[in-house]
């Protein structure tokens, strides 16, 4: 399955995908110690599939809390969408700017 998130053109959310859609969320660092300790779907916690965030999106507006945690606050990590073949890059951070990260998703 190809990943299924494409970035907002509009700049409404931050990104657009269709209703249903199962999505899965991974974080990378150059150390590997980078995790995603939960994650949060409108409101509702979720659970984590060996460190990584699964969640089918509904139809509308959809908000996605990561937290996240590494052993370097200075390391830099990327969230990745991986859909099964190549991943896509959706966004890059480091922990200086802190432990959550989130994202807007509406579903068509």
């Amino acid at each position: 399955m190809a990943c299924q998130l494409a970035p907002d053109s509009t700049g409404t959310v931050d990104f657009i995908t269709s209703a249903g859609a199962q999505i899965t969320v991974v974080i990378r660092s150059g150390s590997a110690t980078a995790k995603i300790t939960a994650v949060i779907l409108n409101g509702t916690p979720m659970t984590l599939a060996g460190g990584r965030a699964v969640f089918t999106v509904v139809a509308g507006r959809n908000n996605l809390d990561l937290a996240l945690a590494g052993s370097d606050p200075m390391e830099d990590f990327e969230i990745h969408e991986d859909g099964g073949g190549p991943t896509k890059l959706l966004r890059k951070g480091n922990f200086l700017n802190g432990p959550t990260l989130g994202f807007r998703i509406h579903a068509f």
